[in-house]
Protein backbone atom coordinates (compact mmCIF):
# COMPACT_ATOMS: atom_id res chain seq x y z
CA UNK A 1 0.00 0.00 0.00
CA UNK A 2 1.38 3.41 -1.23
CA UNK A 3 1.42 5.94 2.03
CA UNK A 4 0.66 9.58 1.49
CA UNK A 5 2.34 12.04 3.89
CA UNK A 6 0.17 14.76 4.56
CA UNK A 7 1.18 18.28 5.89
CA UNK A 8 0.05 17.18 9.22
CA UNK A 9 2.58 14.37 9.31
CA UNK A 10 5.32 16.40 7.93
CA UNK A 11 5.04 18.89 11.31
CA UNK A 12 4.62 15.58 13.03
CA UNK A 13 7.82 14.43 11.70
CA UNK A 14 9.35 17.61 12.78
CA UNK A 15 9.06 17.51 15.91
CA UNK A 16 10.16 13.94 16.08
CA UNK A 17 13.15 15.11 14.99
CA UNK A 18 13.49 17.82 17.12
CA UNK A 19 13.04 15.03 20.23
CA UNK A 20 15.39 12.57 18.36
CA UNK A 21 18.09 15.65 17.99
CA UNK A 22 18.39 16.47 21.49
CA UNK A 23 18.23 13.21 23.23
CA UNK A 24 21.33 12.22 21.15
CA UNK A 25 22.77 15.53 20.66
CA UNK A 26 22.41 15.44 16.73
CA UNK A 27 21.94 18.59 14.75
CA UNK A 28 18.85 19.09 13.63
CA UNK A 29 19.39 17.81 10.25
CA UNK A 30 21.11 14.98 10.98
CA UNK A 31 17.95 14.13 13.47
CA UNK A 32 15.83 14.93 10.13
CA UNK A 33 17.71 12.91 7.70
CA UNK A 34 17.15 10.49 10.07
CA UNK A 35 13.62 10.76 10.43
CA UNK A 36 12.97 10.90 6.88
CA UNK A 37 15.50 7.61 5.99
CA UNK A 38 13.02 5.56 8.68
CA UNK A 39 10.19 6.82 6.14
CA UNK A 40 11.97 5.71 2.84
CA UNK A 41 13.34 8.96 1.76
CA UNK A 42 16.93 9.47 1.06
CA UNK A 43 16.77 13.14 2.93
CA UNK A 44 14.74 15.43 4.84
CA UNK A 45 14.41 17.73 1.71
CA UNK A 46 12.65 14.80 -0.38
CA UNK A 47 10.42 13.89 2.32
CA UNK A 48 9.15 17.44 2.71
CA UNK A 49 8.75 17.99 -0.19
CA UNK A 50 6.48 14.39 -0.51
CA UNK A 51 4.07 15.48 1.94
CA UNK A 52 3.94 19.22 0.07
CA UNK A 53 3.01 17.99 -3.33
CA UNK A 54 0.96 14.83 -2.20
CA UNK A 55 -1.86 16.67 -0.49
CA UNK A 56 -2.24 19.52 -2.71
CA UNK A 57 -6.04 19.45 -3.44
CA UNK A 58 -6.86 20.03 -6.57
CA UNK A 59 -7.75 23.33 -7.88
CA UNK A 60 -11.40 23.75 -7.31
CA UNK A 61 -13.91 23.28 -9.78
CA UNK A 62 -17.16 25.65 -9.91
CA UNK A 63 -19.60 23.97 -7.74
CA UNK A 64 -22.95 23.39 -8.79
CA UNK A 65 -24.79 23.30 -5.66
CA UNK A 66 -27.86 21.55 -5.02
CA UNK A 67 -31.19 24.10 -4.48
CA UNK A 68 -31.81 24.37 -1.01
CA UNK A 69 -28.47 22.61 0.29
CA UNK A 70 -26.22 22.92 2.90
CA UNK A 71 -22.86 21.88 2.10
CA UNK A 72 -21.86 19.52 4.98
CA UNK A 73 -18.46 19.23 5.84
CA UNK A 74 -16.96 15.63 7.26
CA UNK A 75 -13.16 15.91 8.97
CA UNK A 76 -10.45 16.91 6.88
CA UNK A 77 -12.64 17.82 4.30
CA UNK A 78 -11.12 20.67 2.44
CA UNK A 79 -13.46 23.85 2.30
CA UNK A 80 -14.92 24.86 -1.07
CA UNK A 81 -13.66 28.62 -0.62
CA UNK A 82 -10.47 28.49 0.72
CA UNK A 83 -8.04 25.41 -0.41
CA UNK A 84 -5.81 26.02 2.08
CA UNK A 85 -7.99 25.17 5.04
CA UNK A 86 -9.70 21.96 6.38
CA UNK A 87 -12.57 21.07 8.74
CA UNK A 88 -11.65 19.90 12.34
CA UNK A 89 -15.14 18.33 13.64
CA UNK A 90 -13.70 17.81 16.75
CA UNK A 91 -12.70 21.95 17.50
CA UNK A 92 -15.54 22.93 14.52
CA UNK A 93 -13.23 25.21 12.94
CA UNK A 94 -11.36 25.19 9.78
CA UNK A 95 -7.64 25.16 9.72
CA UNK A 96 -4.71 24.79 7.95
CA UNK A 97 -2.54 21.43 8.06
CA UNK A 98 -0.63 22.18 10.31
CA UNK A 99 -3.51 22.29 13.28
CA UNK A 100 -4.16 18.45 13.16
CA UNK A 101 -0.50 17.71 14.22
CA UNK A 102 -1.63 18.16 17.73
CA UNK A 103 -3.34 15.66 19.84
CA UNK A 104 -7.21 15.43 19.46
CA UNK A 105 -9.40 13.20 21.43
CA UNK A 106 -9.12 10.14 18.90
CA UNK A 107 -7.50 9.89 15.85
CA UNK A 108 -8.21 11.53 12.53
CA UNK A 109 -9.02 8.86 10.48
CA UNK A 110 -11.22 7.09 13.51
CA UNK A 111 -12.82 10.92 13.43
CA UNK A 112 -13.61 11.06 9.64
CA UNK A 113 -14.94 7.48 9.80
CA UNK A 114 -17.24 8.14 12.72
CA UNK A 115 -18.61 11.24 10.68
CA UNK A 116 -19.03 9.79 7.51
CA UNK A 117 -21.13 6.76 9.42
CA UNK A 118 -23.25 9.59 10.89
CA UNK A 119 -23.84 10.86 7.31
CA UNK A 120 -24.92 7.54 5.47
CA UNK A 121 -27.24 7.46 8.97
CA UNK A 122 -29.00 10.21 8.88
CA UNK A 123 -33.07 10.35 8.02
CA UNK A 124 -34.08 11.42 4.59
CA UNK A 125 -35.57 14.97 5.46
CA UNK A 126 -32.08 15.59 6.87
CA UNK A 127 -30.30 14.49 3.34
CA UNK A 128 -32.96 16.44 1.72
CA UNK A 129 -31.28 19.61 3.28
CA UNK A 130 -27.38 18.10 3.33
CA UNK A 131 -24.84 17.47 0.58
CA UNK A 132 -21.33 16.22 0.23
CA UNK A 133 -19.62 15.98 -3.00
CA UNK A 134 -18.25 12.09 -3.59
CA UNK A 135 -15.32 13.45 -5.03
CA UNK A 136 -14.77 15.62 -2.00
CA UNK A 137 -11.11 16.47 -1.18
CA UNK A 138 -9.97 15.14 2.20
CA UNK A 139 -7.08 15.07 4.28
CA UNK A 140 -7.28 11.61 5.75
CA UNK A 141 -8.25 9.97 3.17
CA UNK A 142 -5.37 7.27 3.15
CA UNK A 143 -5.41 7.28 6.88
CA UNK A 144 -9.19 6.39 6.87
CA UNK A 145 -8.51 3.59 3.98
CA UNK A 146 -5.72 1.90 6.10
CA UNK A 147 -7.77 2.09 9.18
CA UNK A 148 -10.46 0.11 7.56
CA UNK A 149 -8.17 -2.22 6.46
CA UNK A 150 -7.29 -2.96 9.30
CA UNK A 151 -10.75 -3.38 11.25
CA UNK A 152 -11.61 -5.99 8.25
CA UNK A 153 -7.90 -7.92 9.10
CA UNK A 154 -9.33 -8.45 12.65
CA UNK A 155 -12.91 -8.87 12.03
CA UNK A 156 -11.34 -11.89 10.16
CA UNK A 157 -8.79 -13.09 12.50
CA UNK A 158 -11.00 -13.91 15.35
CA UNK A 159 -11.22 -16.90 17.03
CA UNK A 160 -14.09 -19.40 17.62
CA UNK A 161 -14.29 -18.87 21.32
CA UNK A 162 -13.95 -14.58 20.67
CA UNK A 163 -16.64 -15.33 18.16
CA UNK A 164 -18.49 -16.98 20.64
CA UNK A 165 -18.08 -14.22 23.43
CA UNK A 166 -19.75 -11.20 20.60
CA UNK A 167 -23.22 -13.30 21.01
CA UNK A 168 -22.93 -13.29 24.97
CA UNK A 169 -22.79 -9.39 25.20
CA UNK A 170 -26.53 -8.71 26.23
CA UNK A 171 -26.69 -11.30 28.78
CA UNK A 172 -27.52 -9.93 32.39
CA UNK A 173 -25.03 -12.34 33.94
CA UNK A 174 -20.90 -12.39 34.83
CA UNK A 175 -20.11 -14.11 31.60
CA UNK A 176 -22.16 -11.30 29.47
CA UNK A 177 -20.21 -8.41 31.60
CA UNK A 178 -17.01 -10.11 30.71
CA UNK A 179 -18.32 -10.94 27.14
CA UNK A 180 -19.13 -7.07 27.08
CA UNK A 181 -15.93 -5.79 28.42
CA UNK A 182 -14.01 -7.81 26.37
CA UNK A 183 -15.67 -7.25 23.13
CA UNK A 184 -15.42 -3.13 23.89
CA UNK A 185 -11.67 -3.60 23.96
CA UNK A 186 -9.90 -2.42 21.19
CA UNK A 187 -6.96 -3.69 22.43
CA UNK A 188 -7.58 -7.30 23.08
CA UNK A 189 -6.60 -10.14 20.78
CA UNK A 190 -8.91 -11.45 18.98
CA UNK A 191 -7.86 -14.63 17.74
CA UNK A 192 -7.30 -15.52 21.52
CA UNK A 193 -7.44 -18.77 22.80
CA UNK A 194 -8.01 -19.45 26.79
CA UNK A 195 -4.65 -19.55 27.66
CA UNK A 196 -4.15 -15.98 25.98
CA UNK A 197 -7.47 -14.67 26.91
CA UNK A 198 -6.30 -16.11 30.45
CA UNK A 199 -2.95 -14.44 30.08
CA UNK A 200 -4.62 -10.74 28.65
CA UNK A 201 -7.01 -10.70 31.69
CA UNK A 202 -4.09 -10.95 34.16
CA UNK A 203 -2.04 -8.24 32.74
CA UNK A 204 -4.96 -5.91 33.66
CA UNK A 205 -4.95 -7.10 36.95
CA UNK A 206 -8.59 -8.56 36.78
CA UNK A 207 -10.31 -9.64 40.16
CA UNK A 208 -10.98 -13.25 40.48
CA UNK A 209 -14.38 -12.54 39.93
CA UNK A 210 -13.76 -11.73 35.93
CA UNK A 211 -11.38 -15.12 35.93
CA UNK A 212 -14.05 -17.29 36.94
CA UNK A 213 -16.74 -15.90 34.73
CA UNK A 214 -13.58 -16.40 31.93
CA UNK A 215 -13.83 -19.90 33.62
CA UNK A 216 -17.55 -20.69 33.39
CA UNK A 217 -17.77 -18.76 29.78
CA UNK A 218 -14.91 -21.22 28.55
CA UNK A 219 -17.00 -24.48 29.93
CA UNK A 220 -19.69 -22.82 27.97
CA UNK A 221 -18.01 -22.47 24.92
CA UNK A 222 -16.48 -26.30 25.34
CA UNK A 223 -19.86 -27.32 25.70
CA UNK A 224 -21.38 -26.37 22.69
CA UNK A 225 -19.03 -26.24 20.24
Amino acid sequence: MTMTFTPALLEQARRNAQRLAKAQNLKTFEAQNQIAQSKGFKNWSLFAKSCNASTTPPAAAPMQQPASKVRWYAHGDCQEEDRTLYYCSMCDIFASPDHFATQHRRSHAEQLQIKLQEYAKWPADTAQRIYRPADAYNLFAAELAALVAQQKARVASRSRFYRWLEKQANRDDPVGDLAYDITHDKGFPVEASLRKTRSYLESKWVSEAVMDALAQAWLEFSANK
